[in-house]
């Protein structure tokens, strides 16, 4: 799988947002966050739908997903959805390829702590 580093201006993304706990079978809640997004903003037509992985302590973690929003307006924002704003700097990108499940496995194979992941 490949990734690369990119130096990202800050950013501001709305989307669904849970902590969750890393375990073999379990990897509550981001499959259901992914379902959420894109019943929710495929029919925005967003150019991509990204998840967003906070530096885990211990087998604990905060993820996001949704899409990148240029303005915040809130009149716009969905019931459940939370607003983040990400600042300037180093981010891992890589594409995910597989059922969300499995998104252990690639986080587990980089060590990486932040990560911004993209289904185009």
């Amino acid at each position: 799988m490949e990734f690369k580093e990119v130096i990202k201006e800050d950013f501001v993304m709305v989307g669904f947002s849970g902590a969750g706990k890393w375990t073999k079978e379990v990897v509550y809640p981001i499959p259901e966050l992914w379902d959420k997004a894109y019943k929710s903003f495929l029919t925005k037509n967003p150019k991509r739908i990204i998840g967003v992985c906070l530096p885990p302590r211990s087998d604990h973690y905060f993820y996001t997903c949704g899409i990148e929003i240029s303005s915040v307006l809130y009149s716009e924002i969905g019931e459940g959805t939370t607003v983040h704003t990400f600042p300037a700097q180093r981010y891992v990108v890589f594409k995910h390829t597989g059922p969300a499940t499995m998104i252990p496995n690639t986080y587990g194979k980089y060590g990486i702590h932040l990560i911004q992941m993209a289904i185009k």
